[in-house]
């Protein structure tokens, strides 16, 4: 966080490590939830009410937000194992348009693994990871909390999957 820049950024790979795999067999999951719900109300008060720059990183639930991962290549053999993971906890995994993986998940939450096809961003051609939900509460952070078999698979992967920082912030 800096205040005079007014600029804040979650650390999505001290998230991981603190909630997913420290703490992951020492808390509730409730509290473990509820801490991070905090961490994005304080992010999303100074955002509205104080104009920060705010990155929640892998907490952040809106439908237009693009995980970036590390490995902008995403090897096939890491859809593979999702693929497997998927079908062992009785889900899915469907292919969709330009090598999209879609996830169907409980309560109309949509989990996609895929290739940024607009030529006009920056990551253009790369891998990223999206949740989508109608209400727009569900980030991929809760995605991981609530499905072990996607939080195995993200974690088992993590070299490749690790959700990328901001280099300016993290290094």
């Amino acid at each position: 966080m800096n205040f005079s820049r007014h600029v804040l950024r979650f650390n999505s790979h001290a998230l991981t490590q603190l909630l997913l795999i420290d703490y992951f067999t020492e808390i509730e999951h409730q509290k473990i939830k509820s801490f991070a719900v905090s961490l994005w109300e304080i992010g999303k008060f100074l955002k509205e009410d104080f104009g920060f720059d705010v990155d929640f990183g892998l907490l952040d639930p809106a439908n237009n937000c693009v995980y970036q991962i590390t490995d902008p290549q995403l090897p096939s053999e890491i859809l593979d194992r999702l693929f497997i993971a998927a079908a062992a906890a009785d889900k899915m995994l469907e292919a969709g348009a330009n090598q999209t993986a879609i996830l169907r998940l409980n309560d109309q939450v949509i989990f996609k693994a895929f290739r940024q096809t607009n030529p006009e961003t920056a990551a253009f051609g790369e891998w990223g990871l999206a949740v989508q939900d109608p209400n727009q509460k569900v980030s991929l952070f809760d995605v991981l909390l609530k499905y072990d078999f996607l939080k195995d698979w993200y974690l088992n992967n993590l070299v490749v999957l690790e959700i990328k920082a901001d280099q300016l912030y993290f290094s």
